[in-house]
């Protein structure tokens, strides 16, 4: 799959709160604006495999994670069943937290900000992991043939391959080299100041960043 076939999502980033269904279905590719579901179910034939892989995992990780209070939540809802009356949805309310079984993924909403923090080295949106592939294709053949070999070369790998997953929004948003870019460099990958010089315009040549300031 190629990341020109998944939809433009870039608006649903000023989208500071998401329901689960809406969240695990950006984490696929998939525009929740087009497809208008309650369950991510009903679009296993409709949309790409790995899209709908992608999508059904991440809900459940939601899901497991707000239940397990590791996710923080803004509202739960689960539902419950009545002999009588049927089925009624419960609202859960901090600090109680919702059963898994019970979750209405729908209607339980999540912080996006929160999300992404959690999900930091965790569970790679389809579109991180595209692009990590890009990049992965585009470095290795490039690592082998001039024999970069030994801790410099491996932090460049890394980089390349980190990159896109710590930026998701570079191709829209690049990160500035000198307050974000080297400050990540310095984090992530212990740099120093000439490594960072370096790695940084490496990696803002090898994504097509503008011009660093």
């Amino acid at each position: 799959m190629e990341l020109n076939e998944l939809p433009d999502l870039s608006d649903w980033r000023f989208v500071e709160v998401l329901t689960i269904e809406e969240a695990a279905m950006l984490w696929g590719g998939i525009d929740p604006a087009e497809w208008q579901v309650s369950d991510i179910g009903l679009l296993k034939n409709s949309v790409h495999t790995k899209q709908y892989r992608k999508a059904w995992i991440a809900r459940k990780a939601f899901t497991e994670a707000v239940c397990a209070g590791t996710l923080p939540f803004v509202d739960a809802w689960e539902r419950h069943e009545d002999w009588q009356n049927g089925p009624y949805e419960i609202r859960v309310e901090f600090p109680s937290l919702p059963t898994a079984s019970r979750l209405i993924t729908h209607m339980t909403r999540i912080n996006q900000a929160a999300l992404l923090k959690w999900a930091k080295g965790k569970l790679p949106s389809i579109r991180a992991e595209i692009r990590a592939e890009i990049s992965t294709q585009n470095t290795e053949p490039l690592l082998i043939e001039n024999k970069i070999r030994g801790r410099t070369g491996e932090k460049i790998y890394r980089a390349l391959s980190r990159f896109p997953d710590e930026f998701p929004s570079y191709s829209e948003n690049p990160p500035p080299l000198d307050k974000k870019l080297r400050p990540w460099l310095l984090k992530e990958l212990e740099c120093d100041a000439r490594e960072q010089h370096v790695l940084g315009k490496l990696v803002s040549e090898h994504f097509g960043l503008k011009k660093p300031t």
